[in-house]
């Protein structure tokens, strides 16, 4: 099973509006990404948030149909058939991502890859390095804009 994940800059307010249906590339400025999932992001903020406390993304709303639900009207049941969600990314998460330094994104990838392979059960793959670092730059200049606009970060995930 392919998962779609693509992460966006929003304020609260454009995110409640957002449909099922929509591209995020019209409303809000979006990198498009796949196979990049909350485990994975979560492995991440472990990386380049001094002593994370919690969880470093939220579950904000989801969908199984054509509506999206917020996360306090979701049941046990709504959260298992889910089929698309949006998760927000904690602020200190994204600041920490938006102060990475240019000389710093090779390691972090570095380091992501390593992290990330471990837990896949797999060995790190000669291009992932590289392929992160190209991710992690993203993230961060995403994350800069979002600072720079006063909006939070956002992953919203389809399966």
């Amino acid at each position: 099973m392919s998962i779609l994940t693509d992460f966006f800059i929003a304020t609260p307010e454009e995110v409640d509006v957002l449909r099922v249906e929509q591209s995020l590339r019209d409303p809000v400025p979006t990198l498009e990404m796949n196979n990049v999932d909350s485990s994975k992001i979560e492995i991440l903020a472990r990386i380049i948030v001094e002593k994370p406390q919690g969880k470093m993304i939220a579950l904000v709303k989801g969908a199984s149909g054509e509506k999206f639900v917020p996360v306090d009207e979701l049941d046990e049941q709504d959260l298992m058939d889910m089929e698309q969600w949006i998760e927000q990314l904690e602020p200190v998460f994204v600041e920490c991502l938006a102060s990475i330094a240019a000389e710093q994104v090779s390691h972090v990838a570095t380091q992501w890859a390593i992290q990330w392979a471990e837990f896949d059960g797999r060995v790190v793959g000669k291009d992932d390095p590289e392929s992160l670092s190209q991710l992690v730059r993203q993230l961060c200049q995403l994350a800069k804009r979002a600072r720079a606009e006063g909006k939070q970060m956002y992953l919203r995930t389809c399966l």
